[in-house]
């Protein structure tokens, strides 16, 4: 998840989305096995593995979303809305209200109903969170009429408490989030205020569970506490090598934990602009309506006859370790190829090249290509990778599976690992671009550690000369 935010934050929202694509499979994994007693069970703040509670799956399920949105794939996005509020409907609370106000999924499936032309159905998912939110205008039907959506998500997400001793969940607290207020302006116009629309620390206290569940869960995490344990007593004589294989002995719970980065409010803005461009600038306020100077925000955007979505992220950058983090992931393992052009019954050859990675020990990639386009021929490995053993599956025209791994990783710094040989089977009249498109991918180290990476646009160039 910690990777996903700061990618998605970043506006790198193909990669974002794969991160919260493995989030929500691991936390649908546990929901299978064992239902509500299985969520939500950590151990200290910085060790604790992560499943998930309802809230949790809801606000991952958004991301994706979000970043499908983001990617104009409107159907798929609907889909992630939909589960981010059956996620929500599995609360365990009294209060059947509490099931269904995660109300942000709600506007958003209405919003990608909207752009698939599907009006009665946007009208009645703005109708549905209209019920658990009656005084908020993002659900009245009119706010489809307009062209600029703004989604704030403002400050630090729910803090969790644990007993280091019982490995038992003690308190949720509200982290810090002085942002109670938002204006927004365009070329220095006032054009309204934001709507808190969900809160993530009522989402996280919404959630109860039975004695007979927390005894379940008690038991579990005390199962799993003796690995925290020793990573524990690892780091405090200073092998934090040991300590990592102690919370990677279970490989399917991967830490995926994300309390530093999950917002604590998400706001929504719309209104209608004229079409062109417009200064747009964000003001923030405290709940004594003291100004947040720290915090503005100014953007400049073109409003055309689509919609225009902005997400945006509001947060004190005081925190060196999210600083830190932040320089990690946005400095991640990317995947590229060199610019490539190709004419009508030639041999292409496409290197796959790494900027720098340590330590590959495994990669997996589905490539699909246009196969009206490209006959594949054959792989090479790079002299780099004659350690590692490969194999491709090419049974299916237009898409290829290739899978290489060795017992020793390597080390790549903007070198390529493999080349693939396609043959150019299509005359054309103009210039063309085809593309490659790495549709699931992994990377892994020596002890089967993923290593997050993005890809840059796989496009190779066509001439009919």
């Amino acid at each position: 998840m910690r990777y996903g935010l700061v990618l998605f934050e970043n506006g790198l929202y193909k990669e974002a989305d794969v991160q919260f694509s493995k989030a929500c499979k691991i936390m649908d994994t546990f929901v299978g096995e064992g239902k509500l007693e299985n969520r939500a069970i950590f151990i200290s703040e910085s060790y604790r593995p992560y499943r998930g509670s309802p809230y949790e799956r809801a606000t991952a399920y958004f991301y994706r979303g979000l970043c499908l949105y983001h990617l104009k794939k409107y159907d798929i996005a609907l889909a992630a809305f939909k589960r981010s509020i059956s996620s929500d409907s599995e609360t365990s609370t009294d209060n059947p209200l509490k099931q269904k106000d995660f109300n942000i999924s709600y506007f958003m499936a209405a919003m990608c109903y909207a752009m698939l032309n599907e009006y009665h159905n946007a009208i009645n998912f703005l109708s549905i969170g209209k019920d658990s939110d009656p005084n908020n205008p993002i659900f009245n039907e009119d706010i489809l009429n307009n062209n600029l959506f703004i989604i704030f998500a403002t400050g630090d997400g729910p803090r969790i408490e644990f007993s280091e001793l019982s490995f038992a969940m003690t308190k949720i607290e509200k982290g810090n989030c002085p942002e109670a207020n938002i204006k927004i302006y365009s070329d220095n116009k006032l054009l309204g205020e934001a709507v808190k629309t969900t809160d993530l620390l009522f989402q996280a206290k919404s959630n109860n569970l039975s004695k007979q569940h927390a005894a379940k869960a008690q038991r579990y995490a005390v199962k799993k506490g003796a690995l925290c344990l020793l990573a524990m007593v690892a780091i405090s004589v200073g092998q934090p090598g040991s300590a990592n294989t102690f919370m990677n002995a279970n490989p399917e719970i991967s830490d995926i934990k994300c309390w530093k980065g999950l917002p604590n409010y998400f706001f929504v803005f719309s209104d209608k602009l004229e079409l062109g461009e417009h200064n747009l600038h964000f003001k923030f306020f405290d709940k004594d309506k003291n100004e947040l100077k720290k915090f503005e925000i100014s953007k400049k955007v073109t409003i055309k006859n689509e919609p225009l979505l902005l997400t945006v992220r509001t947060k004190e950058k005081t925190d060196d370790i999210v600083e830190k983090w932040e320089k990690i992931i946005l400095d991640t393992v990317e995947l590229s190829i060199p610019k490539i052009v190709g004419r009508y019954g030639s041999v292409i050859k496409v290197p796959f090249k790494i900027n720098h990675v340590d330590n590959l020990a495994g990669i997996k990639l589905s490539i699909e290509y246009d196969n009206s386009v490209l006959k594949y021929k054959k792989i090479r490995k790079s002299d780099n990778a004659k350690s590692l053993m490969h194999t491709v599956n090419d049974k299916n025209d237009g898409k290829l599976i290739i899978v290489a791994a060795g017992a020793k990783g390597i080390s790549l710094n903007d070198q390529s690992i493999f080349e693939l040989h396609f043959k150019i089977s299509k005359k054309i009249e103009s210039p063309q671009i085809t593309t490659l498109n790495i549709t699931d991918g992994e990377l892994m180290t020596e002890k089967l550690i993923n290593i997050p990476y993005r890809t840059k646009p796989l496009n190779i160039n066509l001439s009919p000369h």
